[in-house]
């Protein structure tokens, strides 16, 4: 899983998931693989900063390995969720 983060001058944080063919040539999993990944996304949406382009990439590891996937996501967007008190 790649991260790649920008700065843009949207009022809010933007996120995009790809998965191309070389992760799997079945749409059914592709599609899968960006469902789990947009519902981590989801979950700490809210929580991210305005202004920021978020890009997941997914590699052909993540087909096989889900669980590894959210935790990993998870923890890549982990230092730019904003803390509330």
């Amino acid at each position: 899983v790649f991260v790649h983060i920008g700065v843009s001058h949207a009022r809010s944080a933007r996120a995009a998931v790809v998965c191309g063919k070389k992760v799997s040539p079945a749409a059914v999993v592709r599609n899968r693989l960006k469902r789990v990944a947009r519902s981590v996304i989801e979950q700490r949406f809210n929580h991210l900063p305005a202004g920021h382009d978020f890009l997941i990439t997914l590699r052909p590891a993540a087909a096989h390995h889900e669980a590894a996937l959210r935790n990993d996501l998870a923890i890549l967007l982990a230092p730019y969720v904003r803390r509330t008190t």
